[in-house]
Parts: C-alpha cells; sequence; structure tokens
C-alpha cells in the first residue's frame, strides 16, 4: 500500500473498518516499530517469492517477455533484477 502504519490506521477508520475511538487509542510510538516497544534490525525479506523469481526466469528464458519489459514493469533496474535472481538462488536466464 506504501502508506506509514500511521496513514494506514486513519484511512481505515475514515473507511469506516476501524472505529474511530480504536483508532485514537493506538499508541503512535506503537505504529511506528510495527508493534514493537523499541525498533528492531532484522533483515528486510527477499523481494517477491522464489517463485515468482522462477516464473520471471522462465518467461525470459522462453522468449516470452524482454528483459527490460520485466525490470519496468517490477521498477528494478536491469542490474536490481540481476540481483534478484541471484538473491533467490534463480540462474539469471540471459546475462545480465
Amino acid at each position: 500500500m506504501r502508506v506509514t502504519s500511521s496513514a494506514l490506521r486513519w484511512r481505515l477508520a475514515n473507511l469506516g473498518r476501524l472505529d474511530k475511538s480504536v483508532a485514537n487509542r493506538i499508541p503512535e510510538q506503537r505504529l511506528r516499530h510495527n508493534g514493537r516497544a523499541k525498533p528492531v534490525d532484522e533483515p528486510l525479506p527477499l523481494l517477491f517469492s522464489k517463485g515468482f523469481v522462477e516464473v520471471i526466469a522462465q518467461a525470459i528464458d522462453q522468449g516470452r517477455v524482454a528483459v527490460r519489459r520485466v525490470s519496468h514493469l517490477l521498477g528494478l533496474s536491469i542490474d536490481d533484477l540481476a540481483d534478484l535472481f541471484k538473491a533467490h538462488g534463480v540462474d539469471a536466464p540471459v546475462a545480465l
């Protein structure tokens, strides 16, 4: 959704999916750290699932879609796309 937790709280309240009195009781500090009292340094999850990356690699390999088209659709540079394949342990379908 690409919004902060705080913004999501108010969007849900304005849509009637979350009661405004409940939204007011949620401490802003808790939203900043995904419900934790303090921030936790955790590694970020990989972008996309391995299965999805395998399907993309197969589509490129079979000529069903161009590398540049995939990079554009995913919002990644071609170098980032190569890193994505490597991070998931998927052989890049072409030299990237």
